[in-house]
């Protein structure tokens, strides 16, 4: 009888009783599979949240997807729970109605608190992914979770599941519609960059955002080149940015980091005639460049190494002169004795 396997599925042994029901399911005449339905409908948002109960309903939904419009009003609470998230899932890829009806109820509650929980991030990859034949309600839709992050985008851009819901936003949602997120993520992008989870975000956005916004992120990669270059993880945002070779970042990025010892230079150079250098440049002569700070840790080593292999040969002769101003500074740590030593076998490859 499918009332007793039910009534096993719901005890600590389910999984037995759950998997003899869904072969039934699968297989069954028309009137068996009635019956199991019918026998488990008083008890679905139990089992939905069962960790052998939740293949299940999943199941009789295959069968018979409207015994989903029994949970109507459940659908936010098992997008947060570690085995309904499933089934959510799995009735997402029935009728559109009932895709309506699941966010709706999702737009319903604090979408921060929503995006942030670690078993809501499947599902609302899947909605972000939907096409709507209704255009007016897919732009509902965006319109309701930016107004409802609107000012907190960054913020979820640095959290664990945060970060993959942007960036499933990035590559799905039309430009309009992302316009907001993009924007507040470029604004903090240092905040971002730095960050272990908001890292993959800056990535993504360098690596498949428009021309111009990666400009933007670019510009501001210079503007904080210092503290990302040193950082743990902003350093594999400017690794990524390196990667993709473009022209203006490559000589913003590498003045910046000379900038110091080459400032000195320039001072002896501005030198009047009675022998006095000017006072702007009084401070500046002596102070090592970033470039010397970024090869002495060791994500400096993988920047200096993704430099010399990515830029033209002037651009590899300044910072092969600066750490060679520097090789007694640099030799006096392990990670400042290879980039000094990889200098140097560049320069002599190079013949120079």
């Amino acid at each position: 009888m499918p009332e007793v396997l039910v009534a096993k599925a719901l005890t600590g042994r389910s999984q037995e009783a759950s998997i003899a029901l869904q072969q039934q399911l699968k297989s069954g005449q028309v009137d068996l599979q009635q019956s199991i339905l019918r026998a488990l409908e008083p008890h679905l948002l139990q089992l939905c949240e069962d960790k052998h109960g939740n293949f299940l309903i999943q199941r009789a939904i295959a069968v018979n997807a409207s015994i989903a419009w029994k949970l109507k009003g459940n659908f936010a609470h098992l997008t947060t729970s570690q085995y309904g998230c499933h089934v959510v899932q799995r009735i997402l890829d029935t009728s559109e109605d009932l895709q309506r009806q699941i966010v709706d109820e999702l737009l319903s509650n604090d979408m921060f608190s929503n995006f942030t929980s670690r078993n809501c991030v499947h599902v609302w990859a899947k909605i972000l992914e939907i096409k709507w034949s209704d255009a007016a309600f897919g732009h509902r839709v965006f319109e309701s979770i930016n107004g409802s992050m609107r000012g907190r985008w960054h913020q979820l851009a640095t959290q664990e599941t945060g970060s993959i819901i942007v960036q499933n936003l990035f590559e799905s949602a039309r430009e309009e519609d992302k316009a907001e997120c993009i924007q507040e993520v470029l604004d903090r992008l240092p905040d971002c960059a730095a960050n272990q989870w908001g890292v993959w975000v800056v990535q993504h956005l360098i690596e498949h955002g428009s021309a111009e916004n990666r400009q933007k992120a670019y510009d501001r990669f210079v503007e904080e080149a210092p503290r990302l270059s040193l950082s743990q993880y902003g350093h594999k945002a400017i690794m990524t940015a390196l990667k993709c070779k473009d022209s203006h970042f490559l000589k913003g990025y590498i003045n910046k980091l000379v900038e110091g010892q080459e400032e000195g230079g320039i001072a002896q150079q501005q030198r009047s005639s009675n022998g006095h250098v000017p006072s702007h440049s009084m401070g500046e002569k002596n102070r090592r460049s970033m470039l010397v700070e970024v090869a002495s840790v060791p994500q400096g080593l993988q920047i200096v190494t993704q430099l010399l292999t990515t830029v033209g040969r002037e651009e590899r002769e300044r910072i092969i002169k600066a750490v060679r101003k520097n090789s007694v500074f640099l030799k006096g740590n392990k990670t400042g004795l290879k980039v000094h030593q990889m200098c140097e076998r560049a320069r002599a490859y190079s013949g120079y």
